[in-house]
């Protein structure tokens, strides 16, 4: 494709409202041009929780591929925009970190009401990385490394949990496209599947 068929934002910031509003607003300016491929070249030390998930989601239903592109970072609550694009890409000297996501506004008043926040916010994101085709794993790793910390992921972990590369639930071949290659290889007609 050339230059006009492709639209690339490249965002530098916090994790937060404005990159969902942005995200949304270049998405319908870029439908209404018939540019269906979307790049977005993120550069982030965190943010949000749940910004980056409603963030994550407009990517992922307008088909954003992500980029980390050489020397930027793509770190917390950013891991979670990363993992909802169509493609992931993290250039050589990208780096994705993971910690403890917690919620800006905690109303825990005790360790009981923390750790019942925590297993709730674990939830979320395991959830949320296992529609878009990540190891739900990768919530339970968050949540072992506290917050004040950081830990960069290597390349074999990022493979392993499904960061780089495409959404892989979407890149699976539809069902119904297996039925007539083994009706045809097995001599059972279709609707035997």
């Amino acid at each position: 494709p050339g230059h006009a068929d492709v639209v690339r934002l490249r965002y530098h910031g916090t994790i937060d409202a404005g990159l969902t509003e942005l995200v949304e607003r270049v998405g319908a300016i870029a439908t209404r041009m018939n540019i269906t491929e979307r790049i977005l070249d993120i550069d982030s030390t965190g943010g949000q929780v749940e910004e980056a998930i409603r963030a994550g989601d407009a990517i992922a239903g307008a088909r954003w591929a992500i980029w980390v592109r050489d020397g930027s970072i793509c770190h917390s609550a950013c891991v979670l925009v990363l993992a909802a694009g169509d493609t992931r890409s993290i250039a050589g000297t990208g780096k994705v970190g993971i910690h403890r996501l917690i919620r800006d506004h905690s109303i825990a008043t005790n360790r009981r009401e923390l750790n019942a926040e925590l297993r709730d916010v674990t939830e979320q994101v395991r959830d949320y990385l296992a529609r878009n085709g990540v190891a739900g794993a990768l919530a339970d790793q968050m949540m072992t490394i506290p917050n004040r910390r950081l830990r960069l992921l290597t390349t074999a972990e990022l493979a392993h949990d499904g960061l780089p590369g495409t959404h892989a639930p979407q890149d699976d071949p539809h069902p119904n496209q297996f039925i007539p290659q083994v009706g045809q290889t097995s001599g059972l007609p279709p609707a035997a599947f």
